[in-house]
């Protein structure tokens, strides 16, 4: 996605320029193929972000009639970003249907009438609400929309385009305890995919939804972006829709998610390639060994220093995976004579800003988001923030 970056910001390029006929192309279509092939959807359209295409879906398709959803799905996601402000900017008018913890199938068909435009489904991709719930299947949905002659709408925010990455095969680890019971060996393994409560793009589609939309960030793990599929039609549509163009992605953008969405073209090595599933998928195994490496070199680099490193817990963080843990490793950072919310704070200033968590006076870094060697570079800014904050 880099190199695809530089080749076209260093140079000309056929952003709108059809190569074959030598007339103007859209930008659009560089990418259309590629989504299509990938999720079987008829068509494709790419946007900045997926608010952006949750509210041209909405705009294009329920403008000035009623769209209905469930009580449990009117979400709020970073920077005030509420599902009723959307659909209200939108020119849609909102039908709450079910409770909070609890929405039917009945729910919905009792709410429909002759305004109603559309039903959407939108994931819960922050929060999850656990207990006595119940929710109504996209399938359920999509077949009383056929029956309603409606539309489905399915917002799937996180973007999982399928549960088939090639995850690393769990290791086997020898646990005492557990073969002093007579039980079995303990499964080192990071939850995959199958694991995830989360909607996968592939789904969506099988299960007969007429729009999906989810981000081209997050668990795709490319560029920001939001991308649209679905009926040729439909997509057709919010295409011509004249806010179409103040949502559009730049040349950039569209060459990273290029780049990106070629890797998925072999799902079972998607994972090795694409750096959000890379380091989701590191194994506790492999993240053991680079905790005790990281903590020798900061003990050695300051002498006074208590380190340790820990089994502890990952989060995936950016609206996903929101009830998942990820069993990770840490080193705890135990200083004297130093407050370590300074430290961390003059770690975030550096040149290179180092980012750790503070807890019960001890810095923390989880060694699962380390790339390449950044690891080495944690030990010699720590101890020059040290020796800065001593005044020597």
């Amino acid at each position: 996605a880099v190199e695809a970056i530089n080749d076209i910001a260093g140079g000309y390029c056929n952003l709108e320029f059809d190569l074959n006929t030598g007339e103007r192309g859209s930008r659009h279509d560089h990418v259309r193929d590629l989504l299509c092939e990938l999720t079987g959807a008829e068509d494709a359209l790419v946007v900045n972000n997926n608010a952006a295409a949750t509210y041209l879906a909405l705009n294009t398709l329920g403008e000035g009639r009623e769209v209905i959803v469930s009580r449990g799905q009117l979400v709020e996601i970073g920077g005030s970003y509420r599902m009723p402000d959307i659909m209200a900017a939108a020119r849609c008018r909102m039908v709450e249907v079910g409770t909070t913890n609890r929405t039917r199938i009945g729910d919905y068909e009792r709410a429909i009438n002759d305004q109603t435009a559309l039903l959407i489904r939108v994931h819960c991709s922050n929060y999850r609400i656990v207990g006595f719930t119940e929710s109504t299947p996209l399938s359920e949905l999509v077949e009383l929309a056929r029956w309603h002659n409606l539309l489905v709408i399915d917002d799937l925010g996180s973007g999982l385009i399928s549960t088939e990455l090639g995850w690393p095969e769990p290791i086997e680890t020898a646990n005492e305890d557990a073969a002093d019971a007579d039980t079995d060996a303990d499964t080192d393994a990071a939850p995959g995919p199958e694991d995830w409560d989360e909607p996968n793009i592939a789904d969506s589609i099988n299960d007969g939804a007429d729009v999906t939309l989810f981000s081209g960030d997050k668990l795709l793990g490319g560029p920001q972006a939001g991308i649209i599929i679905g009926r040729a039609d439909l997509v057709a549509a919010m295409r011509a829709n004249p806010l179409a163009r103040t949502f559009r992605p730049d040349k950039l953008s569209l060459a990273a998610l290029e780049a990106t969405l070629r890797l998925y073209r072999d799902p079972a090595t998607a994972y090795t390639r694409v750096p959000t599933l890379r380091l989701l998928a590191r194994q506790p195994s492999e993240l053991e060994a680079s905790a005790h490496k990281l903590a020798e070199q900061i003990a050695d680099a300051i002498a006074d220093a208590e380190v340790y490193g820990e089994a502890d817990e990952s989060e995936a963080g950016g609206g996903s995976l929101a009830a998942i843990p990820f069993p990770t490793w840490v080193v705890r950072v135990e200083l004297t004579n130093i407050d370590a919310a300074d430290v961390a704070a003059a770690l975030r200033t550096r040149d290179v800003p180092i980012i750790c968590r503070v807890n019960d006076e001890a810095l923390v870094f989880d060694v699962r988001t380390l790339l390449g060697d950044e690891l080495n570079q944690i030990a010699p800014a720590l101890a020059d923030v040290v020796r800065e904050l001593n005044g020597e």
